[in-house]
């Protein structure tokens, strides 16, 4: 017996996506190309794309950014064919992140270092050694930092910065979170 394409659709992430975003094109299993080696099926496209296209899915409490391309590959009877890929760039599905979210992802150039959106670093002072302050890539493409105890101080409940610190610190910093001076 064949696997129904509802089935497919729910294991498969590219027929998935493909299902959402070009229903026309990606409907029913005479749309799957089979790839030579034992994966998942990929929905057909007709002209061959070298530049990422980007969308978001919205999915219950998750936002997804995925790029699409329009690629060759050879089905599982040796002919060549053109297959929609998709390659998830970013999700949040995050209350506090879900405004702090663009597709396609942004980037901040820091001097020579390039961080993508939602990536945080604690910036060396100019002799090399740690500093005391903590940044993040903003989905404005801007660098958003501010010294520890300014964070740690914050009452704003809503504070992008304090949540994105407490996110990727919380373990280290548990036995000082009261006092923002000890940080």
């Amino acid at each position: 017996s064949t696997l129904s394409f509802a089935f497919i659709k729910e294991q498969c992430r590219n027929v998935e996506y493909a299902a959402i975003l070009y229903p026309d094109d990606c409907a029913s299993l005479t749309d799957l190309v089979w790839p030579r080696d034992c994966e998942c099926p990929f929905c057909g496209c007709s002209t061959e794309t070298s530049t990422p296209e980007y969308d978001t899915l919205t999915k219950y409490v998750e936002k997804e950014c995925v790029s699409i391309l329009c690629q060759s590959v050879v089905d599982d009877a040796g002919e060549e064919a053109l297959v929609r890929q998709f390659n998830s760039e970013l999700s949040v599905s995050d209350a506090v992140l879900w405004n702090e979210f663009a597709c396609p992802p942004q980037t901040c150039t820091v001097g020579t270092h390039e961080y993508t959106q939602g990536e945080s670093w604690i910036p060396d002072n100019s002799d090399g050694t740690c500093g005391d302050s903590f940044c993040f890539c903003g989905s404005d493409g801007n660098e958003n930092c501010a010294n520890f105890s300014a964070i740690t101080s914050s009452t704003d409940d809503h504070d992008l910065l304090k949540y994105k610190f407490l996110d990727e610190c919380r373990y280290y910093l548990t036995d000082c979170l009261d006092d923002g001076s000890r940080v």
